[in-house]
């Protein structure tokens, strides 16, 4: 009776290595930070996260738009830094179960890593609403629902700012 190792020897296992790097490589990166900038202008503005509950429950009272893909929520930073932006992310149980939510909320951080350096506001504060859609809308149709929503919600904003100020003017 001969017997031998119960699993592969080392050199079978480099194959399966090189595949798995190959599929890694398919997928964004979450943070803003590791986007390759596609032109030659680096990115405007850096993403910061919300974590606070007081933070979402703000942004919840503020401008609200929404997509097939996505819902957003944005209202101005309490305490502005120069060249950020807030971001956070929510996801309900009507998404699905613990899984489906991480996974929208990926996507989400994914699309707004492309989009929001580039359309998003300084000292403003956005929250990415998953929605059922977000997990099986194709990623390209995902970022323009954000790119609409977002402005969108920046004429909103603009909107009721004019409007606001004629009424301190008098107007």
């Amino acid at each position: 009776m001969v017997s031998g190792p119960a699993w592969p020897p080392r050199r079978a296992v480099k194959c399966c290595r090189a595949a798995a790097l190959t599929a890694a490589s398919g997928f964004r990166p979450d943070s803003a930070a590791e986007v390759p900038s596609q032109s030659a202008a680096p990115a405007k503005l850096v993403l910061e996260r919300m974590k606070t509950r007081a933070d979402f429950l703000r942004a919840q009272k503020g401008r609200r738009q929404s997509q097939i893909g996505l819902g957003i929520e944005v209202c101005s930073s309490p305490a502005p830094k120069p060249g950020t932006v807030r971001l956070g992310f929510t996801a309900s149980r009507k998404v699905g179960g613990a899984v489906e939510r991480n996974r929208a909320k990926r996507r989400l951080r994914a699309a707004a890593a492309a989009t929001l350096p580039l359309l998003g506001r300084e000292g403003h504060d956005y929250v990415l609403v998953a929605r059922t859609a977000t997990l099986s809308r194709p990623f390209a149709q995902l970022t323009q629902d954000l790119e609409k929503a977002i402005t969108a919600a920046h004429a909103a904003l603009d909107r009721t700012g004019a409007r606001n100020s004629m009424e301190k003017r008098g107007g």
